[in-house]
């Protein structure tokens, strides 16, 4: 996994299938403590290990059939959110603290990528949980 940084993207992204890269703004890197970079990473490397991309390109194209239907678009930003919220889940459980993590989504440049891409991910993580534990312990996205 690489690390790049654009001034071409205004949020951490992901980019690429079979050598994924993560995206982040300069301001990224320079406005924010180590701690809370590190936590938003967590989350960006949560979309790779749950191949996020595939997801989004069957996504795309369910949209395109039925472009013209309203609720294709609801269900269809229904789906981005959950994705997002489930990437917040996954990367709270590989052991980030869950305030920090609330922190560095709203902080700095994150308060875009927590409001436009999250769908208000900081409100769920600190209220409502949204993913099980197994008797194993392994936490799983509903």
């Amino acid at each position: 996994m690489r690390l790049l940084v654009s001034s071409l993207v205004d949020v951490p992204t992901v980019i690429g299938w079979l050598r994924p890269a993560i995206l982040v703004p300069v301001e990224f890197l320079t406005g924010m403590s180590a701690e809370h970079i590190t936590a938003l990473l967590g989350h960006e490397m949560a979309h790779i290990r749950r191949h996020d991309y595939l997801a989004s390109i069957l996504q795309s194209v369910a949209e395109a059939l039925p472009f013209y239907h309203p609720a294709v678009w609801w269900v269809s930003e229904q789906i981005r959110a959950e994705r997002e919220l489930c990437c917040d889940d996954l990367a709270v459980a590989a052991g980030f603290d869950v305030l920090t993590y609330a922190r560095a989504s709203g902080a700095g440049i994150a308060t875009t990528f927590a409001a436009e891409a999250c769908g208000g991910g900081q409100r769920r993580i600190l209220s409502e949980p949204h993913s099980k534990i197994d008797g194993a312990g392994a936490r799983h996205c509903e």
